[in-house]
């Protein structure tokens, strides 16, 4: 489980991101290459496997939700009460809740989904997608980098 957590923190590092996003926007140009269905399947299949997580993540949540704190102590092999009162003791304080933080934290899921319409609507109007794939690299090499400046900023002005 730990290496899953290293795995996850280093994709929250801007080189984590601009890598991971480098690995998606090249396999979907590749997708592109391939023609419009692969394009349609991959959307449907990129979009159920989240909500089927989601959708077991609920079930879970209700299943172990009751013996969350004891069930956290024996994943982590630590006392999460001592941790809570831990935090508490060291000045932590529940934030609260900011209806201009949780707006503006859907910009990201916005601009992902949009590459997703942007190819399916491309790949309906172009006639020859293995073609048009140097126009969607290029576009990709223009749109990456405003992507990566732009949660760069966010970041400093803690928005993300």
């Amino acid at each position: 489980m730990a290496g899953l957590v290293d795995i996850g923190s280093f994709l929250q590092t801007p080189m984590g991101a601009f890598i991971w996003g480098i690995f998606w926007l090249t396999l979907f140009a590749l997708f592109s290459m391939l023609g419009i269905k692969w394009i349609k399947w991959v959307t449907r299949i990129t979009s159920y496997i989240p909500l089927i997580a989601i959708i077991i993540a609920c079930i879970l949540f209700v299943v172990f939700a009751p013996n969350a704190l004891t069930n956290f102590s024996k994943a982590w092999n630590v006392d999460a009460n001592a941790l809570i009162n831990a935090a508490y003791a060291a000045g932590y304080t529940k934030p609260e809740f900011s209806w201009s933080a949780t707006i503006a934290s859907f910009v990201i899921p916005l601009w992902a989904w949009t590459e997703f319409e942007a190819i399916t609507y491309a790949g309906g109007e172009i006639k020859s997608p293995k073609a048009s794939a140097y126009g969607f690299l290029g576009g990709f090499f223009i749109v990456g980098p405003y992507t990566q400046s732009y949660r760069r900023v966010s970041s400093m002005l803690g928005v993300i």
